[in-house]
């Protein structure tokens, strides 16, 4: 099976022109997804939409909020504005403060289709396992402890582990 790649490169870590080289680079190079913030400002976001659609690289407009989870209502708007701003897969990002939290963001998958919905931090763990048996194309681990790049991220290594006990067929 080939490899698919996510290209991303969030606000703060490098400067806009920095930014915009690096994905379009990423997106010309042959990378599977883009993943850009919603946040990102218009031009910038619309200059590469238009370049990933062009070079056959699906888009994930993404929302992350790292305090807390809006309620679902608010939810469903932030779904509109990514799909709006060219979102082939929107991707739903918020901190899970309780177990209501995390039933609100898998719940986006009831009628929302070509999303990834997850909860970060400790309490979010059961929606990035959830993720892909909800209808998420994917879901988001690290390659190792050193390169997580969100609060409660897994490894992949983990995450196989998890998915291995989650098929496993008990003959009761």
């Amino acid at each position: 099976m080939p490899v698919k790649t996510i290209a991303t490169c969030r606000e703060g870590k490098s400067s806009d022109k920095e930014r915009m080289e690096l994905l379009e680079t990423a997106i010309m190079s042959g990378a599977s997804y883009v993943d850009i913030e919603i946040e990102m400002p218009a031009g910038m976001k619309e200059h590469l939409v238009n370049l990933a659609k062009r070079n056959h690289c699906k888009v994930i407009i993404s929302y992350h909020n790292f305090e807390l989870t809006p309620p679902v209502r608010e939810l469903r708007a932030i779904i509109k504005r990514c799909r709006e701003s060219g979102a082939g897969i929107v991707k739903i990002a918020c901190q899970v403060l309780n177990g209501e939290d995390s039933v609100n963001l898998m719940s986006l998958y009831s009628d929302e289709k070509n999303i990834i919905s997850f909860g970060m931090g400790v309490d979010g763990l059961i929606t990035r396992l959830a993720a892909p048996l909800l209808g998420a194309e994917f879901t988001y681990a690290a390659a190792d402890n050193n390169s997580k790049t969100g609060p409660g991220q897994i490894t992949t290594k983990e995450m196989k582990s998890f998915y291995k006990i989650l098929s496993y067929k008990d003959n009761i």
